[in-house]
């Protein structure tokens, strides 16, 4: 009977239809090879054979991959992201993991359900005391720890803090004699090994060691509605006496202050003119031109903020009969960055 059903399947015929029908389901998505195999009871290779005369993807002569999930390549993702896990939770998620022991064996041993009675007002009548019937070593069982690592943190967190307490020190000497270094250059200045530039930065100022900037309230700039257009935006710098550029500070000396006005050449950066004066008026202006203009040939341009004192009838009279050109700008940002400097 064996031999019969031997010789009938080596006689089986499939129909065209038959074929196709698989060729479909394979790449329909339907069935795999291995299952239709299994399905039909036809060998792979005959249904490779029949994917590469009747499929309208595959062709002769290339080969056909049937790609499988690794389930070995999963669990190696998983435990990857495992570690990662584990790493970004670390020594928090320990404590935590540590006091739920704890709580479980306080419980059981002592019968006191800490997590039920959270939040209930504490009693006022006198309670027994009970004998502990359980040692370090049981908690660090339960917890999953060892006793030497439990010793070894705690070494490595004392050692730690008392570095930072020394360093904390030489930091207050530091801010002591420099009340401006800020905290990021204090690091590079300590230059501590135990501790990350990062960690250090996040360290100090949730210790109070960011720095108080006090504001500049002092206005040395007036508009005025008259005022030219900017000149200088995009132009190349190539030789003496083509821009200055003017601008005005103040300058505190105890309980007084100053006004500087200052004319600077800029392709030398020299200061061609300047005064000091107890006021904002548009005469240090032009005392600082004058003494400019006595050493210096005019400039092909002057240029400055909007400030009245520049639109000053007698400063811009004095620009025009050297010739020179007058531009102006809304603010002194970028464009006057070397008469702040």
């Amino acid at each position: 009977m064996k031999a019969n059903v031997r010789s009938i399947r080596k006689k089986r015929k499939y129909s065209d239809d038959f074929k196709r029908n698989i060729v479909s389901d394979f790449e329909g998505g339907k069935f795999s090879i291995v299952q239709l195999e299994r399905l039909h009871g036809i060998s792979n290779v005959l249904i490779y054979k029949w994917i590469y005369k009747f499929s309208t993807f595959n062709e002769k002569g290339y080969r056909v991959v049937e790609v499988k999930d690794s389930s070995s390549k999963k669990m190696k993702e998983l435990e990857a992201r495992i570690k990662e896990l584990e790493s970004t939770i670390g020594r928090k998620q320990i404590k935590i993991d540590y006091l739920e022991k704890m709580m479980d064996i306080d419980k059981e041993e002592l019968d006191i359900d800490i997590k039920k009675n959270f939040g209930t007002p504490q009693s006022t009548g006198s309670v027994k005391k009970q004998k502990v019937s359980f040692s370090m070593n049981d908690l660090y069982k339960e917890a999953g720890l060892s006793k030497q690592a439990v010793v070894q943190y705690a070494a490595r967190q004392q050692a730690f803090d008392n570095k930072v307490e020394q360093m904390i020190l030489e930091a207050d000497k530091r801010r002591e004699d420099h009340p401006g270094c800020g905290v990021e250059k204090m690091y590079y200045t300590l230059n501590p090994d135990f501790i990350g530039r990062d960690r250090f930065i996040e360290l100090m100022m949730e210790v109070g060691y960011r720095l108080k900037r006090k504001r500049n309230y002092r206005r040395t700039t007036i508009a005025s509605k008259l005022y030219y257009p900017n000149l200088i935006k995009g132009m190349e710098v190539n030789r003496p006496n083509m821009i200055w550029q003017s601008d005005a500070t103040y300058i505190p000396i105890g309980n007084k202050h100053y006004y500087a006005v200052f004319i600077i050449d800029v392709y030398t950066k020299k200061i061609v003119g300047y005064k000091v004066s107890d006021n904002m008026r548009a005469r240090a202006n032009m005392d600082a031109l004058k003494m400019a203009l006595k050493d210096n040939d005019a400039p092909l341009i002057h240029h400055s903020d909007r400030g009245y004192q520049y639109t000053y009838k007698e400063y811009i009279s004095l620009l025009k009969k050297n010739g020179s050109r007058i531009s102006m700008h809304r603010t002194m940002l970028m464009q006057s960055a070397l008469i702040e400097q």
